[in-house]
C-alpha cells in the first residue's frame, strides 16, 4: 500500500489526538505565516506537526492554524460505522457499502415479489417447453414486472455503493445490478453549496414508525436539493457520509431546516 493512502478507521493518535483529523484536505491548504504562499505535502511534517514554506523556507508549526480553520461551524464528530469502508488520500475520497448493512428489509415487498414469481414463471416456463408463443406473448408484461421485482430485491442483497470525491466530481455508482430506484450520479464539487441529512417515514412495524435517511447535497446556483444517498436504516451512517464529504471539500457545516442532526 502506497504511504500517502491510508484506510481511515479511527481519529485518535497518541501523541496528536485530533492532528490527524485536523489535516487540510482539498478546501482547507496551510499558507505560510511569512508570505502567505501556499504549503504542499511535501513540506509538511505530519509527525512533527511542522511545515516548511517552499518560497522564503520558513518552519512553523501548523496544529493551531489547522484547528483554527475548521473549527468554524464544526460540530461533534460521527464516528466511523460498522458496515461502512473509507479510503482517503490526499487529493480523493472513497467510500463504500454494502446495501444488506445499510437498508432495512421491505418483507411486504420481498413477499410479494416471490409470490408474483411464483405463479408467473412456471406458467411462462410451460409455455417456453411447449412452444405456445402466443401465450407467452400475453404474458411478456407479468414476466417483465417478475423480473422488474427479482432484480430490485436481489440488488438490495449484492449490490454496494461506491461514492468517489475529487477536485472535480461527487461521483456515486451502485454496482452490480443497475436499480432504477437508485441511479448512479456525477456531480461537479464546484456546484455543492451544502451537503445535509433528511429523514422521511418509510412506514410502520408493530404500530411503531420506521424512518429513512438520505444524503443530500444543494447546488449552490439554484438551490435545489440533489439527493446523493437514499434509504439508509440509520442515521449514523448517513451522517457520516456528509461528514466526510464536507470535511474533504472543506465546506462549513450550517445547519440547515429539517435536517437530522447529532
Amino acid at each position: 500500500m502506497p504511504q500517502d493512502y491510508e484506510r481511515i478507521t479511527e481519529y485518535e493518535d497518541k501523541e496528536f489526538p485530533d492532528l490527524f483529523r485536523e489535516m487540510p484536505t482539498l478546501g482547507s491548504q496551510l499558507s505560510c505565516p511569512n508570505c502567505e504562499s501556499e504549503i504542499f505535502s511535501d513540506d509538511i511534517n505530519i509527525d512533527k506537526a511542522i511545515a516548511k514554506c517552499s518560497n522564503c523556507h520558513t518552519v512553523f508549526p501548523f496544529e493551531e492554524e489547522v484547528k483554527k480553520k475548521s473549527r468554524g461551524g464544526r460540530r461533534k464528530e460521527v464516528f466511523q460505522p460498522e458496515g461502512i469502508e473509507m479510503f482517503r488520500l490526499r487529493s480523493e475520497l472513497n467510500i463504500d457499502y454494502k446495501w444488506r448493512n445499510t437498508q432495512s428489509t421491505n418483507y411486504f415487498m420481498l413477499f410479494f415479489t416471490m409470490v408474483w414469481n411464483a405463479m408467473i414463471l412456471p406458467s411462462a416456463f410451460a409455455a417456453v417447453m411447449s412452444g405456445d408463443l402466443i401465450s407467452l406473448l400475453f404474458m411478456s408484461i407479468h414476466i417483465g414486472v417478475g423480473v422488474w421485482l427479482l432484480l430490485g430485491q436481489l440488488s438490495k442483497f449484492i449490490n454496494s455503493t461506491f461514492i468517489t470525491v475529487d477536485e472535480h466530481y461527487l461521483i456515486i455508482e451502485n454496482r452490480p445490478i443497475s436499480n432504477p430506484w437508485f441511479k448512479n450520479k456525477q456531480i461537479p464539487v464546484k456546484n455543492i453549496e451544502q451537503v445535509f441529512v433528511k429523514k422521511k417515514n418509510t412506514g410502520s412495524v408493530n404500530g411503531n414508525p420506521t424512518y429513512g435517511y438520505s444524503v443530500v447535497a444543494i447546488e449552490k446556483r439554484t438551490k435545489r436539493e440533489i439527493p446523493l444517498i437514499e434509504g439508509m436504516s440509520k442515521s449514523d451512517k448517513a451522517l457520516f457520509i456528509e461528514q466526510e464529504i464536507e470535511y474533504f471539500l472543506g465546506i462549513e457545516d450550517r445547519p440547515i431546516r429539517g435536517e437530522v442532526r447529532i
